[in-house]
């Protein structure tokens, strides 16, 4: 079973273009897909004073896998002042140790940069930044406040987790690539000079895969001006968000970015951009993020051995890539198709393209 929770804003509608790429690709594999949809985030809190709709967090803690839609209203705060619907992504993402974020540039897509479109090509852009999920300035650690209008917030970087996600990274470079790029603040942060510690240890252990350093401030830079030096970049929690969005410009922008949330049993799957309530309702949500999204979740049931999934993913993938080539792209990069015309469209290309699979055997 997946646990499915489109959230608030533009979630229901991405999402729901997301599950019928995934259900189509499925389908064409001759596999199965449960489905099973909460409710959840800020709209369920104005409704009933709960984040989570009831037996939402314990079906997704036995679901093969989640896929999150997004949450967030403006002005709906819990009584604390914190967002309604945080406690909801921050509860999924719990030991999800690995924030994996891929940027792709799909054909037929023209990331704009300075206000115009760039010139950077699909082959120059594919590259992932691993993420540590669990510390950091966003773990839910309990702030040391002193009396008066001054508030602090509290960073923790450890050996162990520093190590988790630094085998991720290498281990996914082994399948792509084999470069993995460390990006910190070890020149000046005492949690940073631990990672980087950690991952020249690691790198000494995995000879056949390149290693290279980067300082955060110029990382950033660095990314847009040559995406393709780069391939897998593993970095800290904070960190992590940062280069991850700014990478996704590379990729046409949010709406383009998928994510996955992993842990050694458990994985949550969310494209990257938020609920944007400006234009929820109104069709003109791009369902690029999310559909990808999928297709990593299609992707990753294939761990236990059935390579149909990986097949699954790889075909809403080329999907998505298909129609993008065709110009059949939401506003937000470039094109005039609704969400809802971009979601059939990517059904339609999965059933084209796996009718040649079958005749091609």
């Amino acid at each position: 079973m997946i646990a499915v929770l489109p959230g608030d804003g533009i979630g229901p509608e991405v999402i729901r273009e997301a599950v019928a790429g995934m259900d189509a690709a499925a389908c064409a594999l001759g596999l199965e897909l449960t489905f099973e949809q909460f409710p959840c985030g800020a709209a369920q809190y104005q409704r009933t004073g709960r984040q989570w709709s009831r037996g939402a967090l314990r079906a997704c803690r036995r679901a093969e896998a989640v896929l999150f839609g997004a949450v967030g209203l403006p002005g709906v705060t819990l009584d604390d002042g914190r967002a309604a619907g945080a406690d909801v992504l921050f509860g999924l993402r719990q030991g999800l140790y690995a924030n994996v974020r891929p940027v792709k540039l799909m054909p037929g897509v023209r990331p704009l940069l300075g206000g115009r479109p760039s010139a950077v090509r699909p082959e120059d852009v594919n590259l992932v930044v691993v993420r540590e999920n669990t510390e950091g300035l966003y773990a839910p650690f309990a702030p040391l406040l002193p009396k008066g209008p001054e508030a602090r917030d509290v960073r923790t970087i450890t050996l162990s987790a520093s190590r988790r996600i630094i085998r991720h990274a290498f281990s996914l470079a082994a399948a792509r690539n084999k470069r993995v790029t460390c990006v910190d603040k070890s020149n000046l942060l005492a949690g940073c000079v631990l990672f980087s510690q950690a991952f020249q240890d690691i790198a000494t252990r995995h000879p056949q895969v390149k290693t290279d350093h980067l300082f955060i401030d110029a990382a950033m830079p660095a990314l847009l001006r040559n995406p393709a030096a780069y391939d897998v970049l593993v970095t800290t929690n904070l960190f992590g968000d940062i280069l991850s969005d700014l990478a996704s410009v590379l990729g046409g922008g949010l709406g383009t970015a998928p994510s996955a949330n992993l842990g050694t049993k458990r994985g949550m799957f969310e494209p990257v951009h938020g609920s944007a309530p400006d234009i929820a309702g109104k069709d003109t949500a791009n369902p690029v993020g999310a559909v990808l999204s999928g297709a990593m979740l299609l992707e990753w049931l294939s761990r236990k051995g059935e390579w149909r999934y990986q097949v699954a993913g790889s075909l809403l993938e080329q999907a998505v890539r298909d129609v993008t080539s065709r110009g059949i792209c939401t506003p937000d990069i470039g094109g005039t198709a609704r969400c809802s015309e971009v979601g059939a469209a990517i059904v339609e290309s999965v059933a084209a393209n796996a009718k040649k699979m079958r005749d091609a055997r």
